[in-house]
């Protein structure tokens, strides 16, 4: 839907704010996009972020729907070993950060993450993200800078930063993005391989925008509570 989009868009856009003043300050960030070749259209905007960011957009061909056929959804669903192993395969950096496409994030957030990394280069970290309810539809990076600390604190985690080189060693299986349980697999992955540490950073650095009202305070609109997948 259009308000998913608006999301999507702020997120980019938000990455390419962080990942310019990251540069300035001697931290690379080289961004991977991951998509269907249907998503990949010239024309599109999330496409013309990308290209004017400079961002590599990788594509993927294989969903759910070839590689479970007893899997009904109506829309195709990546597995989540596609997207981090596009990372792997086509990054430059030493550590990998996934995150969902409707998380944006703050400008200090990859300096925050090179700091912390310093400190503890192999403890994997969990960031929660910051939610803002009631958005206008104008709603993009500045205004998140500005309402920054105002937002409400999610339970959920949905953005993760651990080496790049753990990838081909994290069992995930058929996890699905876009189905419940991906942040419970994820968390697990990286906790069997991390000996059970996990450093969790909650300093506003990330975000989700929605118009309506947030799953925060509504619990019963979440998709892992009405959705029989």
């Amino acid at each position: 839907d259009m308000e998913h989009k608006h999301a999507q868009m702020t997120t980019l856009t938000s990455i390419q704010h962080a990942a310019a003043l990251a540069n300035t300050q001697g931290v690379t960030v080289d961004v991977i996009c991951v998509m269907y070749p249907e998503d990949n259209e010239k024309g599109s905007m999330h496409v013309k972020i990308c290209s004017r960011a400079g961002f590599r957009v990788v594509t993927m061909n294989v969903s759910a729907a070839q590689t479970l056929p007893q899997f009904r959804h109506p829309v195709r669903l990546p597995f989540m070993n596609q997207i981090l192993y596009a990372g792997w395969l086509h990054g430059k950096g030493r550590y990998l950060t996934y995150s969902n496409i409707d998380i944006g994030v703050q400008a200090p957030f990859y300096l925050r993450i090179a700091r912390h990394l310093q400190l503890m280069p192999e403890t994997p970290l969990s960031l929660v993200r910051e939610e803002f309810e009631h958005t206008p539809s104008s709603f993009g990076v500045e205004q998140a800078l500005g309402w920054r600390g105002s937002g409400l604190g999610h339970p959920g985690h949905d953005c993760w930063t651990f080496p790049r080189d753990w990838v081909p060693k994290l069992v995930l299986g058929f996890t699905l993005v876009g189905v419940s349980m991906v942040a419970t697999d994820l968390m697990q992955a990286l906790h069997a391989h991390s000996s059970c540490r996990m450093a969790l950073l909650s300093p506003q650095l990330t975000f989700h925008h929605v118009q309506g009202d947030s799953v925060v305070k509504h619990p019963q609109n979440q998709r892992a509570r009405n959705n029989q997948i």
